[in-house]
């Protein structure tokens, strides 16, 4: 496959799930976490789009559901699909934190000293962080209260960038670590690849 493919592939496939996530949470009022992928078949080399679901009620268990959660994941990524992208979708907490304001949020680590959950400052977020072996990207929503009818705001969309081994990450991130897809380079296209 040339890089131009990959890349219209992945581009693709974001631009779906931007347009599928939203709807299916207002439909549903709602999303369990869920992971969708794209791979190209070994033998017809086609692009096939694949849903692993079931995760929700692993959610539920706390730390140790979710390490099991991340094994599951993995582990039908790496032994059976084979994606070339792949998308975490899930609902969360997060804080939102002026940058100046940060150490006294964190610990010595950077980690939250409240967990989001928890903490006063919470926001609750739709999300999609994406990925191929070699790149990230990340879109979300603030879901607004029960009153507002749980309505979605745009909060970040960002570029697809490099991974870097060094940036911050929870545990449901960084699943792809091996290209799965030849790549052929494609001369003056960007690289997502």
């Amino acid at each position: 496959m040339k890089t131009s493919e990959f890349n219209q592939h992945v581009h693709n496939f974001e631009n779906m799930l931007m347009k599928m996530v939203p709807d299916v949470f207002k439909e549903q009022g709602g999303i369990n976490p869920v992971v969708f992928a794209i791979a190209e078949d070994q033998n017809t080399k086609e692009v096939a789009f694949a849903v692993l679901e079931g995760l929700g009620e692993m959610f539920m268990e706390g730390p140790a559901g979710k390490e099991m959660a991340v094994e599951a994941i993995k582990t039908t990524l790496a032994d059976h699909i084979k994606p070339m992208a792949m998308a975490f979708v899930s609902e969360a907490w997060t804080v939102r934190i002026d940058k100046d304001e940060v150490d006294g949020h964190t610990d010595k680590r950077g980690n939250l000293k409240i967990a989001p959950k928890d903490h006063p400052d919470k926001v609750e977020m739709l999300f999609i962080a994406m990925e191929t072996h070699s790149t990230e990207n990340m879109i979300s929503w603030e879901i607004g209260s029960e009153e507002e009818g749980r309505a979605l705001t745009p909060m970040i969309e960002s570029e697809w960038v490099d991974k870097n081994e060094n940036s911050k990450r929870g545990r449901m991130s960084d699943f792809l670590k091996e290209n799965y897809v030849d790549i052929v380079a494609d001369p003056g296209d960007a690289n997502l690849a």
